[in-house]
């Protein structure tokens, strides 16, 4: 399995005083929450599945099954976001951000969401960068692909994380 990191860089939008992330908006993220179940933490949503189709920068790489972790950066809290796995294969489509270029998208089903502003705990790029330095966590391209050894490492950070984390938002 290889590990798939996808950035969400917010630029410098903002909304309500919340910090955006891409073009994907904070208050879509709050919706997105709110309908799939309650709190700033939620997992398990591979119950019931969740999908988004999302742009992929190392497109040739990506396979039916590869996790992906998404992750903010830019202003405001820094960290993986969503986490899940990739359900079809990379298809071209119009650019999101209008530019003309050539985009490729990728359909993910989300086992996990955690809100950035509103988690007690929150995977950050700064533990990510410690416990995997030789990737840049702050580059925010969307599905730059992890070598097997960085994938097999954010899993292990992953299971450290949510086993805090996930413990400290239902206690």
């Amino acid at each position: 399995e290889i590990g798939v990191a996808t950035g969400l860089n917010n630029g410098n939008n903002i909304n309500s005083g919340i910090y955006d992330i891409s073009n994907y908006k904070m208050w879509e993220l709050d919706e997105t929450m709110a309908h799939l179940g309650e709190g700033s933490m939620l997992s398990g949503l591979d119950k019931e599945p969740f999908y988004y189709d999302w742009s992929i920068w190392d497109h040739a790489k990506a396979h039916v099954g590869d996790r992906f972790y998404m992750i903010r950066t830019g202003e405001g809290r820094k960290g993986v976001v969503m986490r899940g796995i990739l359900t079809g294969t990379p298809y071209p489509d119009e650019d999101w951000s209008g530019k003309g270029r050539k985009v490729y998208y990728i359909r993910m089903r989300l086992s996990h969401m955690i809100h950035p502003e509103k988690a007690p705990l929150l995977l950050s790029t700064e533990t990510l960068a410690e416990q995997i330095p030789d990737f840049d966590w702050e580059q925010g391209h969307s599905g730059m692909m992890l070598t097997d050894r960085q994938a097999d490492k954010l899993e292990e950070v992953w299971r450290d994380y949510a086993a805090q984390g996930f413990a400290t938002c239902t206690s």
